[in-house]
């Protein structure tokens, strides 16, 4: 042992020492996506955790490399604690003997602890100890190895040593969620990685770099260790073959540094593609999958055989220069790219060169390129000797000159000594940075021009101390403004810093000067030298000194100065921010200052709004002080103070500063948290809150109210409905203001505080009285009590001590049981309910001469009850005796298989044979025993198990009413022991048959057969046979030495030599047969596998359609990409879905940015898409219920689509409902369809109420009760709104509101007593009425049979409480309950005034429209009591359900509240139609039996003495006999067997039940194990009367096998025929017919006119049925529509036509009125020769009929065209049309041309005259429009500008905005003018 421990730490040692003294040490926390900086670890000679030291990389992927020795394999027992102690460490010898992982079938199984199995065990899956010899699985790369997990919990461990040295991925596959660990080279050290998801669906993917020839461990898992299942698991190297550039700069000019750019692609050997690109600028770039960073790729320059980099100054010439990607971690390029060209151009050349973009003039600004993907050059020739500078651009850029000699240099930004021709170089690139979607800036060459003067203007000259003291890194408040010789001006905004450096080379450098209180001015030190940080300004008097310095240096003698105060704050003149909505003046780049001060405590809300969106990060920022001792100080935390979780203090100061662009302004909305004031309309209950002393706790079950806040809001709240509200809280309190229990409370005062928010707003006072004693109570005679509604108390003294029995003739609620203490109050000390049924008895121990009280609860019907209390006979022996002594063996029995009898004797000198735990008069028997030898008893219970021994086992007497399961046997009644011996099983094993594998064995009918299995190697087991058979197979579980229990339907999981016990309970003869499970792989995924492999990527094509999609494996992701040739939207359709319960999620991403777009699981996802763009969309098959990933297949549709856009949406009544349908207890749902319109006038109707339209827009529907329209009104009003999403949208827009009443209490139609009623007359099946009930007491409700059936009635209460939270009332109901009489007809107790809904329904296929429901007030009962007992006389012992006793003959009388008395006669009913029947029946003792019946929930009882099973027939083996049967057609018999073994009992004609007389167990009666002598009760039904009935007892147990089965349909039975392959008998069940299940009437043709039509369908048959509905005798006419138009001379024709049945009226369309006008009037000129034609304008349908001239000589006219004929005179015109409208006009003829005597011009957009001045903005066009007068000017119309550089106007009037500024517009036409000014912004 010494050697080994020896040769541990030699190994240890040399392990340490040969680690490399840069080593990397690496924790869980380290792997993170950051970088991990490397670390120096120091050795020393104390142990660690870990036995060796790693180098190790981050999670994304490192080389992990290990100097350990794999010599030896090192097994730890226990993992050392963290002492620093030494550990001892055992050596173990290396196994090379280790079995082979994979089964048969080459799949990896995972057995239990302490098994020599194929997988890893790992204690319940842990990360607990693990061994250093790790039984792992060596992996071959691509190989895939089926994991099973068998038992939960165990883990995997694989192996692999690598060939190269690369980066690879290990992953698993399959439908189960699965976890990895990565232990690197030593599996015993700490877990370097994991991963869980990283692969499809829920599978396991973890990549890392790895060493050749080192083996790495990983271990593989279930990620839940409740999991088991089979999974894949394959690793694969990530090898990179190869790198791909595109769009590559290759251009470059000499003497510059040299970059490049390209977009790059990596590909590795898995088809994995990685995307990337080298920047301009940058010299590599790293590559990252998608776990991490792989590799880097960089760039190779190379010419001549020299090599070169990025940023070098390269000579002119060609260069070879390639991609060369290198893995992590590795010095030598593992891919290179194919070479590129790289030609650097002559400086002098530059303008050959493509990257050359154009010249720069002066004084001009120019859009100049600065590309992303590259550089653009520029250059500037001077043209005159002078100095020079560019203004500053938004764009990184560098400035070159070359020499004479052709070397290059920077010239910077400002050129002087510049000689006219000079030229200089810019260059440009990166894009514009204050804009990333452009790639062009603007810049300006000037020349450097001496400065004239320069002057400070302020913005502010003061800064508030504390708030806003400047520092050397602020910008001060204003501007410098700079004005040079030719009089250009430039405005600056200076820093408080010592020097401003200009584009144009000057620089301003100020001085600080602190003006003290003697006017005296000191220096002002900017900085804290020490640490470089700028000092803020404290409170004080500034001047600040400015002075110009030219480009070279100088001094240019131009100075300037300022003051400036830091002053102290005075809080009350800043503005105030107050309640609600307050502007925020905008303040460019300085905080604007507010004060705020709470106006009360509490929390405040502070809404930001600004005109670029909400919140901090949205173009503006601001500052939180709080002033405390008159200084502000700043309040970090604000948020908490704005979201309204922090309490402000009334009069807290505070300042808040914001800081906005002028483009962004900002509003402030403050808002207070309202605060509970009071609570009103308080409603509770119980009401009132009276509770009894000593039996009541003091509860309150509900309240609900409306709280008012000190803002005058109010809000409904509630507890103890449906929903709770949180905010709402209540305390019992005393007399004192001091909370108290609820319980045992004396009498007093107390009151209920109620609270919301902590803040008490109500209180309910509580009253605890002192018991009303309401009788006292003498044994063995019956009390009568007042039932009053609350607890009816009642008092008893017994003479006697002993156990009683309290009777009540009818059912109660509760009892509890109290005494009086001496201080007169009172304890409670017992109590009984029942929750399922009312208590007729209870049972107490009572002392003596003390005064007990009882306090009863029953329901208000039974008004008065009768208490008996009743001292029963005191047992005083219980003997057991044990019916069977067998050989009982651990485990294989219990408790229960032991069969015991116990007598109890009583005082009274009666006996009573009880079973285990049987209840019988408050008492239960027990069982104890004790181990021989020993003191202590232990409880037994039926299922309790027998340990090995000898077991002395006594009867215990305990009361069946307490609860401790160990107390209460102290002191009992206990009897004398009996003895049983249990056998060990690892004893008894031995004399078991033993079973061989793959061997039959032959078993013989028995009630239990006891057999062993002893694997031959280890593996999974399974037992066959030939019948069914039932048994338990024992396991021994060594460690935990004790044996496990397995169903013989599981698998037996055995190690190798490991055997088990196998208990069978064969009921025929058989065989069976032990044999190991050859299992196949189960398919690790789900669904059916789709032929063919999982469809490859595709492009998506405008039209496609259903083009199949198959997802072979589980996770597989499909993609689709589409490049748009327009802009417009898009529609993806998914259908035929392989798995009904599936869905196709859809995802769609932009290329360019890689952005998920949107998701959708819907089938379709419609998207506006931009022309030119790549998508990408992805399809991935899932699981609805789990959203698991599974595999199968579907199809995608492609089109483009044109979109609607919503106009309107709203909620329409479903075509089978009308209005009233939908009540108060309804879903509004359920009813309503959702009808959206949209702008172009179609509307389309939805079956929900939010979703997705087929456009693609979405839209969702909320619904709020009104809390003003109660529950108990006519009808709640509900405000429905809804918001749409449009498609492609990304904000919700609400669109509409609708008002909805839905009927309520009120509007129910009223029921009267014995007034009848339809409820189905309309065809409806369902119906609500209110009953108010006139006064208190019984009511019978009947009902019409319709056929068989009746109607369905319930009656209920309603209570209520308003939702303030949801906006919705809460209600409940509260069901009545109904004495069944017959069919159709129930009666039920009402309370007077109280209104009730009566509920009724009709759930069957007949027509009930005929049906009746009447209300009838009868007499309520009061008691009953036995008149006359039965004619039978004695009953058979026995627990039997079946029903042995007859009332025949037996007589009852009734009394009733009214004081009438009936005697009912068993079978008959009362003057109400109630009858009474047994309720139960108790053996008192073996004497005597008593039975109860009941009626209308009274009971009354009489006994019946015991009869002998001895007196009954006893059956015979194999004879059938007749059975007549007795009253309630039942009939008994015994049998005896005469020997040992299985019997059936088959009959005709009856039911069968067979009963153990000495067990009390009921048996199976066709397969019964019976024991030899052993009597047997037969109960025995028989079916009809009328037939005869038969029995047989056969031998051995019934084989049934089936020879024909018909399934039962809708209309026609089935059958079953089956035959006893025992006994040969055969027999035929019928299934009757199942009968139609139809689903709801849906109306397929509404009733109009016409008769509607409703069907409804079979789910079953699919049978459809159909129902007509009479019409409405109402057309449903269309809109009028018109057939012919109405003219001026003829009228029109519209039509509209019913849309039902066709029907059409039609009807006629008034003349339209004569109108005419003409584009001229009065006189105009016209010249001779000249010719004008006249535009005439006339009502539709008119037309002209003539023109005439009043003088043919002058003027002539011909179809509207005039022409002048001769001068001197004038002509009138008149045209006529045919409606015989006239116009007329003149024409006066002229000899000199018509001539423009004014101009009119309008804007032809808007049909408007256009005034004297116009704005525009640049680039907008304007049209006008030029008239004149007279019409018949012959002169032209010109359009002019007075400036073509801002304004343009063409021939026609068209006028375009090109720069800011001012023109005129000139409209000219002969000397008449008309001028526009236009302002150009």
């Amino acid at each position: 042992m010494k050697k080994k421990k020896l040769a541990l730490l030699l190994a240890a040692a040399m392990t340490v020492t040969s680690l490399d003294s840069t080593a990397m040490m690496v924790t869980a926390a380290d792997f993170t996506s950051e970088e991990v900086q490397e670390q120096s670890v120091e050795l020393t000679d104390e142990p660690s955790e870990a036995a060796e030291e790693t180098d190790a990389e981050t999670e994304d992927g490192g080389a992990f490399s290990d100097s350990s020795s794999e010599a030896e394999n090192v097994e730890i027992a226990e993992e050392p604690e963290e002492t620093g102690e030494d550990t001892q460490l055992d050596i173990q010898e290396e196994d090379s003997s280790a079995e082979d992982v994979f089964g048969a079938e080459g799949e990896i199984s995972v057995q239990a602890d302490g098994d020599s199995g194929t997988g890893i065990d790992e204690g319940e899956g842990d990360l607990g100890d693990r061994n250093s010899e790790v039984s792992a699985t060596e992996m071959t790369l691509g190989e895939v190895y089926p994991v099973k997990i068998v038992e939960a919990g165990k883990t995997v461990w694989f192996k692999f040593t690598p060939a190269e040295s690369g980066r690879y991925e290990i992953y698993s596959t399959g439908r189960f969620d699965t976890y990895v660990e990565f232990y690197g080279t030593d599996p015993t050290g700490d877990r370097i990685a994991e991963n869980d998801d990283g692969n499809k669906g829920v599978n396991f993917s973890l990549k890392w770099n790895l060493e050749a020839g080192k083996t790495y461990y990983y271990r593989t898992r279930m990620l839940s260790e409740d999991v088991k299942g089979t999974f894949n698991v394959q690793i694969v190297q990530k090898k990179v073959l190869s790198v791909e550039a595109s769009d590559v700069l290759t251009e470059g000019i000499a003497g510059t540094a040299f970059y490049t750019y390209a977009d790059l692609t990596v590909k590795s050997a898995d088809d994995t593609v990685i995307s990337t690109k080298l920047s301009y600028n940058d010299r590599q770039v790293s590559v990252y999958d998608d776990s991490g960073y792989i590799g880097s790729i960089s760039v190779s320059l190379t010419k001549d055989g020299q090599e070169y980099s990025l940023g070098d100054y390269l000579n002119a010439g060609t260069y070879t220069m390639k991609f060369v990607y290198k893995n992590d971690g590795e010095e030598e390029a593992s891919v290179e790219s194919i070479p590129y060209t790289v030609t650097i151009r002559d400086a002098n050349d530059i303008t050959n060169s493509p990257l050359y973009k154009g010249s720069l003039s002066l004084n001009e600004t120019t859009e100049v390129s600065t590309p992303i993907k590259g550089m653009a050059y520029y250059s500037f020739t001077a043209p005159a000797d002078g100095d020079y500078y560019m203004t500053n651009c938004k764009s990184s850029f560098s400035v070159y000159r070359v020499n004479s000699d052709g070397t290059v240099y920077y010239a910077g930004q400002t050129w002087t000594n510049l000689q006219k021709g000079d030229r200089v170089y810019l260059c440009f690139y990166g894009g514009n940075y204050s804009d990333s979607d452009k790639e062009t800036v603007s810049v300006t060459v000037k020349p450097i021009v001496d400065m004239e003067s320069m002057v400070y203007v302020p913005d502010s000259d003061s800064a508030i101390d504390g708030l806003e003291n400047p520092t050397a890194w602020d910008n001060m408040p204003g501007r410098l403004r700079l004005t040079d010789k030719e009089g250009g001006t430039e405005e600056i905004v200076p820093t408080w810093d010592s020097i401003l450096r200009l584009a144009s080379g000057y620089n301003i450098h100020n001085e600080v000067y602190t003006i003290n209180a003697d006017k005296s001015e000191t220096k002002f030190e900017r900085y804290d030298e020490e640490n470089y940080e700028a000092r803020p300004f404290p409170a004080g008097n500034y001047k600040v000194k400015f002075t110009l310095y030219n480009n070279y240096g100088s001094e240019t003698g131009i100075t300037a100065e300022t003051t400036f105060t830091v002053k102290a704050l005075d809080y009350k003149s800043l503005p105030e921010l107050t309640k609600d909505s307050n502007a925020i003046a905008a303040s460019g780049s300085y905080y604007k200052w507010y004060r705020f001060t709470p106006w009360k405590d509490g929390y405040y809300h502070f809404e930001w709004q600004s005109a670029k969106g909400n919140g901090n990060s949205a173009g503006f920022d601001r500052k939180w002080y709080r002033i405390e001792d008159g200084k502000p100080v700043l309040y970090d935390n604000y948020w908490g103070i704005e979201d309204g979780n922090s309490e402000l203090i009334k009069g807290t100061q505070y300042v808040i500063g914001i800081k906005s662009a002028t483009d962004n302004p900002v509003t402030l909305n403050i808002t207070k948290e309202p605060v509970a004031v009071e609570m009103k309309n308080l409603v509770y209950s119980p009401n009132p809150m009276t509770f009894t002393e000593g039996f009541d706790d003091v509860r309150l079950d509900k309240l609900k109210g409306t709280v008012v806040f000190d803002n005058d809001t109010t809000k409904a709240v509630s507890m103890g409905y449906e929903d709770y509200d949180n905010d709402l809280s209540y305390m019992l309190e005393n007399s004192d203001g001091n909370a108290v229990d609820t319980s045992n409370l004396s009498a007093g005062s107390y009151s209920y505080t109620i609270s919301y928010n902590g803040i008490k707003v109500a209180s309910i006072p509580v009253a605890v009285v002192e018991p009303e004693i309401t009788a006292d109570l003498k044994a063995d005679n019956a009390g009568t009590v007042k039932n009053n509604g609350s607890q009816m108390i009642v008092s008893f003294t017994p003479e006697n001590s002993g156990k009683y029995e309290l009777n009540f003739n009818a059912g109660v609620r509760s009892v509890k049981l109290a005494t009086k203490n001496e201080d007169g109050t009172y304890t409670q000390i017992n109590s009984w309910s029942n929750d399922y049924d009312n208590l007729y008895s209870v049972y107490a121990t009572l002392n003596a001469g003390t005064t007990y009280y009882f306090g009863i609860s029953a329901e208000d019907r039974y008004q008065e009850l009768q208490v008996t209390p009743k001292l029963l006979a005191e047992p005083v022996k219980i003997e057991t005796k044990l019916l069977e002594n067998r050989d009982y063996i651990e485990r294989i029995n219990n408790f229960s298989d032991v069969k015991l009898e116990t007598t109890v004797t009583f005082s009274d000198g009666t006996t009573k044979k009880v079973s285990n735990n049987e209840t019988f008069d408050g008492y239960k028997i027990e069982y104890e025993g004790c181990l021989a030898g020993e003191a202590e008893y232990n409880r037994f219970y039926s299922y309790s198990s027998l340990n090995p021994g000898t077991w002395n086992i006594r009867p215990c007497l305990v009361d069946a009413d307490s609860d401790d399961d160990e107390s209460d046997i102290e002191g009992a009644l206990t009897g004398k022991e009996i003895t049983i011996t249990v056998n060990s099983l690892n004893d008894k094993m031995s004399a078991f048959t033993p079973l061989e594998k793959d061997k039959k064995t032959n078993v013989k009918a028995t009630n239990q057969a006891l057999y062993t299995f002893t694997a031959d190697e280890e593996g999974t087991y399974v037992l066959s046979g030939e019948a069914n058979i039932e048994g338990t197979a024992y396991i021994y579980d060594a460690e935990d030495e004790d044996w496990y229990t397995y169903g013989l339907s599981e698998e037996l999981n055995l190690a190798e030599g490991q055997s088990c016990v196998i208990k069978l309970q064969p009921y025929f003869d058989t065989t069976i047969t032990v044999s190991k499970k050859t299992e196949e792989i189960p398919d690790p995924d789900p669904g059916d596998k789709p032929t063919g492999e999982t469809t490859k990527d595709f492009e998506l094509t405008d039209g496609m359609s259903e083009k199949e999609i198959i997802v072979a494996n589980v996770g597989d992701v499909v993609s689709a990409t589409f490049t748009p040739p327009t802009d417009g939207y898009y529609r993806v359709d998914i259908s035929d879905i392989s798995d009904d319960e599936a869905y196709v999620s859809t995802s769609l991403y932009r290329d360019d940015n890689r952005d998920n777009i949107t998701t959708t699981s819907s089938d379709a996802l419609t998207w506006k898409l931009e022309n030119g763009k790549k998508y990408t969309y992805k399809f991935e098959l899932r699981e609805e219920e789990t959203d698991d990933y599974i595999r199968g297949s579907f199809k995608v549709s492609f089109r483009k689509v044109e979109i609607k856009t919503i106009k309107n949406i709203e909620l329409i009544l479903k075509d089978e409902y009308q209005a009233s349908d939908c009540t108060l207890f309804d879903d509004l749902y359920d009813f309503y369809n959702t009808k959206i319109t949209y702008q172009d006038g179609s509307s389309k109707i939805y079956e929900r109420l939010w979703g997705t339209d087929e456009f693609g827009n979405q839209w969702d529907t909320t619904d709020k009760e009104d809390e003003s329209t109660s529950y108990t009104s006519k009808a709640i009003k509900h405000q429905i709104s809804f918001r749409y999403l449009g498609t492609g949208e990304s904000d919700w827009k609400d669109i509409s509101q609708q008002s909805i009443n839905i009927p309520a209490l009120a509007s129910f139609d009223e029921l009267a007593v014995n007034k009848e009623v339809m409820p189905f007359k309309d065809e409806a099946e369902r119906k609500y009425y209110r009953f108010t009930a006139p006064e208190t007491g019984t009511y019978r409700f009947d009902s019409k049979m319709i056929g068989t059936h009746s109607l369905g009635v319930d009656i209920y209460t309603i209570d209520g409480a308003y939702n303030g939270n949801e906006n919705r009332w809460q209600l409940e109901r509260k069901w009545m309950s109904q004495t069944y009489l017959e069919a159709g007809k129930a009666s039920c107790y009402l309370q007077k005034g109280q209104i009730y809904v009566v509920e009724v329904h009709w759930y069957y296929d007949e027509d009930a429209s005929a049906s009746t429901l009447q209300i009838r007030k009868v007499k309520t009962l009061k008691s009953i009591e036995v008149e006359k007992k039965p004619d039978q006389t004695s009953v058979l012992p026995g627990n039997s359900d079946f029903r042995r006793v007859s009332l025949d003959g037996m007589t009852i009388k009734a009394t009733y509240t009214d004081g009438s008395v009936e005697k009912i006669v068993y079978g008959k009913t009362d003057s109400q139609g109630m009858t009474f029947d047994i309720y139960s029946t108790k053996w008192i003792n073996d004497k005597i039996c008593r039975v109860m019946v009941e009626m209308g929930g009274y009971k009354a009882s009489f006994d019946l003495e015991a009869a002998s099973w001895d007196d009954v027939p006893a059956l015979t083996l194999e004879k059938e006999e007749n059975i007549v049967s007795t009253a309630n057609n039942v009939a008994f018999r015994r049998f005896v067997p005469s020997e040992s073994g299985y019997y059936s009992f088959s009959g005709k004609n009856c039911w069968i039940q067979l009963y153990d007389s000495s067990a009390k167990e009921g048996l199976t009666k066709d397969r019964a194990y019976l024991e030899k002598g052993v009597p047997y009760w037969v109960y025995i039904y028989v079916t009809n009367p009328k037939e005869t009935a038969t029995i047989k007892v056969l031998t051995g147990a019934c084989q049934w096998e089936v020879l024909e089965e018909v399934e039962a349909t809708c209309t026609k039975d089935g059958k079953v025929v089956k035959k006893c392959k025992t006994h040969g008998d055969t027999i035929t069940m019928i299934d009757s017919a199942r009968g139609h299940e139809w689903g709801a009437w849906t109306t397929i043709k509404k009733p109009s006119c016409a008769d509607g039509e409703q069907q409804h369908v079979c789910g079953v048959c699919k049978t459809v049925e159909k129902r007509s509905i009479k019409a409405t005798k109402a057309h449903s006419f269309s809109a009028w529509k018109v057939i012919r138009k109405a003219t001026v001379l003829a009228e029109g024709t519209q039509e509209r036509t019913c849309s039902v049945c066709g029907k059409k009226e039609t009807a006629s369309i008034k003349k339209l009125p004569a109108t005419i006008a003409l584009n001229v009037k009065g006189t105009i000129p016209l010249k001779v020769k000249q010719s004008f034609t006249v535009k005439i304008t006339m009502g539709a349908g008119d037309r002209v009929v003539s023109w005439k001239t009043s003088n043919k000589k002058y003027v002539s006219v011909k179809n509207g065209k005039i022409k002048g004929l001769k001068a001197g005179k004038s002509a009138t015109i008149t045209v006529q049309l045919a409606s015989g409208k006239k116009a007329s006009f003149k024409v006066k003829v002229q000899k000199p041309a018509v001539a423009t005597k004014s101009i009119k011009v309008t804007n032809t957009a808007t049909g408007k005259n256009q005034g004297k001045k116009a704005t525009l903005k640049r680039g907008q066009s304007l049209k006008l429009k030029a008239a004149l007068t007279p019409v018949t000017s012959l002169q032209k119309v010109t359009w002019s500008t007075s400036n073509k550089k801002i304004v343009t106007v063409s021939k026609s009037g068209v006028i375009k905005a090109k720069k800011k500024g001012k023109a005129t517009i000139t409209v000219k036409s002969g000397n008449k003018k008309y001028n526009i000014k236009i302002t150009v912004k």
